[in-house]
């Protein structure tokens, strides 16, 4: 029975062992945790490059061809495209856009373009005249689809507002009405668009 007992204490953990292991897996879900956010921070980094790759590519059309530009972001609607998560480039002329310059482009999972209320210059939520597609082919956007959007003109300089504007880009999820919760409200990335120059800053917004 002496034997017996003396093996059975021998195949437990002592407790310096069970600290040890504790200790281990504390490390390895804390590199995970860090991995996960360092691929996440990434994901939204490229969104913004790639956002603002694309309005310094209307930009320079609007120069090169002398015509009006836009970077269109669709905002619900009759529309088959995910709104606040989709954008594509049309040109025209004034308020008539009667040319596709690129297919729809879409933020990656789970990152929106933010459209929450109180944010300073959001184009969002500044006055534009309504845009009208006229293209020869079938038309990417459905009539009366309303749309949010960058416009340039051939000297570059972006004539959407009388001021700059701003495009707030969060992680988040969206709302079973449409709208988008950001996973952290006080902070956001925002791609500020220069009226007088047209040219595109990525930032980071602090929420006061």
């Amino acid at each position: 029975m002496n034997r017996n007992l003396r093996i059975s204490r021998r195949s437990g953990f002592t407790l310096v062992e069970l600290l040890v292991v504790i200790a281990i897996i504390g490390l390895l879900m804390g590199i995970a945790v860090m991995g996960l956010q360092s691929i996440e921070a990434r994901r939204v980094d490229t969104a913004l490059r790639d956002v603002q790759s694309k309005l310094s590519q209307a930009r320079q059309w609007a120069i090169t061809t002398r015509q009006d530009t836009c970077l269109i972001i669709p905002v619900g609607g009759p529309t088959d495209r995910e709104d606040r998560r989709s954008y594509m480039l049309v040109s025209g002329k004034g308020n008539t856009m009667t040319n596709q310059l690129s297919d729809w482009n879409y933020l990656p999972e789970g990152v929106f373009f933010d459209d929450s209320s109180g944010l300073e210059d959001s184009v969002f939520h500044a006055g534009m005249q309504p845009l009208t597609f006229n293209f020869e082919h079938a038309s990417p956007i459905p009539p009366g689809a309303p749309v949010r959007y960058f416009r340039f003109n051939s000297r570059g300089a972006m004539t959407t507002s009388d001021s700059d504007l701003r495009l707030y880009v969060a992680e988040g999820f969206r709302e079973e009405g449409g709208s988008v919760t950001p996973r952290d409200p006080d902070e956001r990335n925002v791609i500020r668009v220069r009226r007088l120059t047209g040219l595109a800053e990525i930032h980071q917004y602090h929420q006061n």
